[in-house]
C-alpha cells in the first residue's frame, strides 16, 4: 500500500506520517481493485499507470455498482431472491503479464465494464483470437462486501454508496470532456 501511496495513488489522497491513512469511499474502490492487481502480481508502477489510464471504465463500474446497490436495502444479503445488478471491470491478463516485462503499451484496451447481462459477450469476444483468459472483478459485490464496516452507523453505507456514485460520475464528465476536448 505504501508503494502506492508513494506513487500518488490513490489521486487526491492525504496521507500523515504516523497516522492511519483514511480513504474517501471512492478511492476504497480504487485501492480494492489495485489489491486485485496486486495479488496478481502486478508492480505498483503498473498499477497506478493502468488505473489512471482506464479512470472512466473504473468511474463507470463504480457509478453502476453504487447505483444498483442503492435500489436493494440489504444488497446481496436481500433475502428476497433479487440481487442487485453485478458490474465487472474485465481485463485481460495476458496482457497484464506483458506489462510485468516492461512492454506494456499504453493505448492497449486492457479495461472494459460490463454487467451481468453482457459479461458473457465480452468473454468469449475477448478470449478468442490472442488471448485465452480473462480476470474479472464484481465490483457491485466487492462494495457490497464493505456494507459491514458501516453497518454501525443507520444511513452510513447509504452515504457512502451515494458518495462512490457522486465521485464516479464526477470523473466520467471530466474524461468525457477531454475527449470532447481531444484531449487524452
Amino acid at each position: 500500500m505504501k508503494n502506492l501511496h508513494r506513487l500518488g495513488f490513490p489521486n487526491e489522497l492525504k496521507t500523515v506520517k504516523g497516522r492511519p491513512t483514511i480513504y474517501s469511499p471512492y478511492q476504497q474502490l480504487e485501492m480494492g481493485l489495485a489489491v486485485e492487481m496486486i495479488e496478481l502480481g502486478l508492480p505498483p508502477e503498473k498499477i497506478v499507470s493502468l488505473c489512471r489510464k482506464n479512470q472512466m471504465a473504473i468511474a463507470a463500474a463504480g457509478a453502476f455498482a453504487a447505483r444498483s446497490l442503492l435500489e436493494f436495502k440489504n444488497g446481496f444479503q436481500d433475502g428476497e431472491g433479487q440481487n442487485p445488478r453485478s458490474y465487472f471491470i474485465l481485463f485481460d491478463p495476458n496482457a497484464l503479464a506483458d506489462m510485468k516485462n516492461n512492454n506494456f503499451d499504453v493505448d492497449m484496451e486492457l479495461f472494459i465494464y460490463a454487467d451481468e447481462k453482457t459479461i458473457a459477450k465480452h468473454v468469449v469476444t475477448n478470449t478468442t483470437g490472442g488471448s485465452s483468459r480473462l480476470s474479472a472483478v464484481n465490483i457491485t459485490s466487492f462494495l457490497d462486501l464493505l456494507a459491514p464496516t458501516y453497518a454501525k452507523y443507520p444511513g452510513e453505507f447509504r452515504r457512502y454508496l451515494e458518495a462512490i456514485n457522486e465521485k464516479s460520475q464526477e470523473i466520467c464528465d471530466v474524461e468525457l470532456r477531454k475527449l470532447e476536448d481531444g484531449d487524452s
